[in-house]
């Protein structure tokens, strides 16, 4: 018998991961879609953009999610210095308050949204259904981030985890070179 057929450690584990891998690409699972156009207007010669964000936009998780995409399958790429015009617009059927988070749920930069202390001290209702909001910050340091909801704070999950539980974040990155970009995992 030759060795090539011969059972090896490891190598039927490598060949059924290999198999899996191939039908994932062929059955088109994992697939980027690229939405800038639908929700990003760029000016390169000013360095700013302009992101339209919808919450709620539709039942995808149960309408918590932003333009169509949760739990971080959507992903808002911005080059380090550009300023960020966001328009945030609710579409979903209960309050929410969008802003730019570091891991411990600080604001990433200034004027990014609403502090979550901010949130706790001034429990208003956010944005309301059918409300919008805007607000501009200079993404001025590289890093990846999460744009989330935090007016619905669920003090029983561990801290970091209030919005990720119910899945209304998605990513926000700042990198050094590039064009900006919004793209989404299907």
């Amino acid at each position: 018998m030759s060795n090539a057929f011969r059972a090896v450690p490891g190598r039927w584990v490598t060949l059924a991961a290999a198999s899996t891998m191939l039908v994932a690409l062929v059955s088109g699972c994992g697939q980027t879609t690229n939405l800038t156009k639908q929700f990003m207007t760029v000016d390169n010669s000013t360095k700013s953009v302009t992101i339209k964000v919808i919450g709620g936009y539709n039942a995808v998780n149960d309408r918590m999610n932003f333009n169509g995409y949760a739990n971080g399958q959507m992903t808002i790429r911005i080059p380090v210095g550009y300023t960020v015009n966001l328009d945030f617009q609710n579409s979903g059927g209960i309050p929410a308050e969008i802003g730019i988070y570091d891991s411990h749920q600080n604001l990433a930069f200034p004027k990014a949204g609403k502090s979550l202390q901010a949130i706790d001290e001034n429990a208003d209702m956010g944005v309301i259904p059918g409300a919008s909001k805007k607000f501009t910050f200079v993404a001025d340091r590289t890093g990846t981030y999460q744009m989330e909801n935090l007016i619905n704070f669920f003090p029983e999950f561990p801290q970091g985890q209030q919005n990720r539980n119910v899945g209304m974040w998605d990513v926000f990155q700042v990198v050094q070179n590039g064009s900006p970009q919004i793209t989404a995992q299907n």
